[in-house]
């Protein structure tokens, strides 16, 4: 309760909520008025970035054909296709900062190209990566162009100006990667049976996260299991959570499992 015409409340936590407004005036009458607010945390100083298949920088937008060895230069603006770039062998992921634009494909190859002049963009170098490293994600960042070898389970950095590699063994299978402004997050595609794979690469050294299984209960939208399938990863712009694609694979049931027979919502 206050007489000043101006009121402030402090939010101790993010979430979608309705600030309400009570006005008395002196003969005892009331007016009252609500808004809803999202609360949500400080943006993160520097923002994440993740590799994707579509990403944009300076008012375009690129995103990958991948059955067509194309990455396709899209004008926000006129919302029309202004170029094709030819890539390496089945382009898989993107990332774009800095004014590079990093592309991977799992034919054993990096792409760069330089956007600083956008929409004129030009084409810096080709990389070959180690034979059967099948690279799967990308990102732009700290001068490097940062990949995971699905084929090889290692993580490469490689330098933009120069193109030389820094590779590290890191896991299995790995697929997406995101970069949360100071460290770099992987996740492993197919996972054990005891829980989802994330890692993350710090100047120490790799610290491998599990993913729990999920407790259920199996319905007709949700099941337990294990997370697999584990795909891209996204840190949000808070940088406080990180966001993966994937699924759960409901290994606990079954007539040898525990008596249920499979469904299709729970299998």
């Amino acid at each position: 309760v206050s007489d000043s015409p101006v009121a402030t409340h402090t939010f101790f936590g993010p979430g979608h909520l309705v600030a309400t407004v009570t006005a008395t005036a002196e003969d005892g009458r009331t007016d009252t008025e609500a808004v809803g607010i999202t609360v949500v945390h400080p943006l993160a100083a520097t923002p994440p970035r993740f590799a994707s298949t579509i990403a944009q920088s300076n008012g375009l937008a690129y995103a990958v054909m991948r059955d067509f060895d194309l990455v396709a230069v899209v004008d926000l603006a006129s919302k029309t296709v202004i170029e094709h770039l030819d890539t390496c062998g089945h382009p898989t992921t993107l990332s774009v900062a800095d004014d590079v634009l990093a592309i991977a494909c799992t034919d054993d190859a990096l792409d760069l190209f330089d956007v600083s002049a956008s929409p004129t963009i030009e084409h810096i170098r080709t990389v070959e990566t180690p034979r059967a490293s099948a690279p799967f994600g990308v990102v732009v960042a700290e001068g490097a162009a940062w990949l995971t070898f699905q084929g090889t389970g290692q993580v490469a950095a490689i330098d933009i100006e120069s193109g030389l590699p820094e590779i590290q063994p890191v896991g299995t299978d790995l697929r997406g990667i995101a970069w949360d402004g100071t460290d770099i997050w992987v996740t492993q595609h197919r996972s054990p049976d005891d829980g989802g794979v994330v890692s993350r690469l710090t100047d120490g050294g790799v610290d491998t996260f599990t993913l729990a299984m999920a407790p259920g209960p199996d319905s007709d939208t949700d099941a337990r299991g294990v997370p697999t399938y584990l795909q891209q990863i996204a840190i949000g712009p808070d940088g406080k959570a990180a966001f993966i694609v994937g699924l759960n694979a409901n290994i606990e049931r079954g007539l040898f499992r525990d008596g249920q027979t499979p469904t299709h919502e729970t299998t």
